[in-house]
């Protein structure tokens, strides 16, 4: 008895795939007509179905006041600056290398020590929105 081949059985499940990639090599622009055309049915679908999204107006003025608006002072009540910004980066990463050790030490807490006078600098204001948001009462009374 002879023994049936199955490489060419093997190989029948990829030709489909052959033929599209054949296709797809044969008309480009097409193919990439039909892909931005499911990209835009796509995002058409996700803005009728979801019910968060709301028109705005996109006036130069309204633009240029939520600019200036928001970049006087971040939630934090520190300006925005590069400078700012990678101090406070630095600092989130000490805090997240103190938290994550097991044994403090003197030195850690000098570290930390270190680490809230920079806070005070950049806010002066943060310990005692902090006592606010803790406590439920202004401490500045």
């Amino acid at each position: 008895m002879k023994q049936k081949n199955s490489s060419k059985t093997g190989w029948l499940v990829f030709q489909p795939w052959r033929q599209f990639k054949s296709l797809l090599l044969k008309y480009p622009k097409v193919s990439v007509t039909v892909m931005l055309s499911v990209v835009a049915i796509n995002v058409a679908l996700m803005l009728i179905f979801s019910g968060d999204f709301k028109s705005v107006s996109y006036s130069f003025s309204n633009v240029r006041s939520q600019i200036t608006d928001s970049s006087d002072r971040s939630d934090m009540g520190i300006p925005f600056s590069f400078e700012n910004y990678r101090t406070m980066k630095a600092i989130q990463d000490t805090l997240s290398w103190l938290a994550g050790k097991e044994h403090r030490t003197t030195a850690d807490t000098a570290v930390l020590l270190r680490l809230i006078d920079k806070i005070e600098k950049l806010d002066p204001l943060f310990f005692d929105k902090i006592k606010k948001a803790t406590h439920g009462k202004d401490t500045t009374k």
